[in-house]
């Protein structure tokens, strides 16, 4: 961006030095007409690469939305982020990249914040054991569940629990 800026600007100068020399036009009137051709050519570069960059990210914010809307469906059943991406068509690294240059965290990460939100909701209304909810998420392993809260939340279930439902069941 800044370079492409750069580079213009030298050719715009040289252009205005050709034109202000002193030697006659003529001799000058050929480089004058490449650097105005290489203008033409520096400054369409620079505008298909801006087109790409916001084509690229239309069909980003595209892609994203549909991985939001495949994770609201499948979370329970599916946490892994290959699995989306063979769903979205795409490879892994593509989808990692993409989520990651979008919104700045992992494809695993954003499924893992997306289980734990729904965690929250379930602990907050209802009275389900630890391991009934696990079960509910699609974890086999209850102490996984329980690891995978506490590093999203800083609290294990049990504690949310306490301190939540404790406070939502005074009403």
């Amino acid at each position: 961006k800044k370079n492409d800026q750069v580079t213009i600007e030298s050719i715009f100068q040289e252009i205005y030095n050709e034109w202000h020399h002193s030697t006659p036009l003529s001799y000058r009137k050929q480089k004058i007409l490449s650097l105005i051709n290489l203008l033409y050519i520096e400054l369409s570069r620079s505008l298909e690469k801006d087109q790409n960059e916001a084509l690229s990210s239309s069909v980003y914010y595209r892609q994203i939305k549909a991985l939001e809307k495949l994770i609201d469906q499948h979370f329970k059943t599916v946490k892994s982020a290959a699995t989306y991406a063979e769903m979205l068509h795409i490879t892994p690294r593509h989808l990692n990249r993409l989520v990651s240059e979008s919104i700045g965290k992992t494809t695993t990460r954003l499924i893992g914040e997306r289980v734990v939100l729904e965690a929250k909701r379930i602990l907050f209304y209802s009275d389900d054991t630890i391991a009934r909810i696990s079960e509910e998420l699609g974890f086999n392993d209850p102490a996984y569940f329980s690891r995978l809260f506490k590093k999203y939340t800083g609290l294990s279930p049990y504690e949310f629990a306490k301190r939540y439902r404790a406070r939502n069941h005074h009403h």
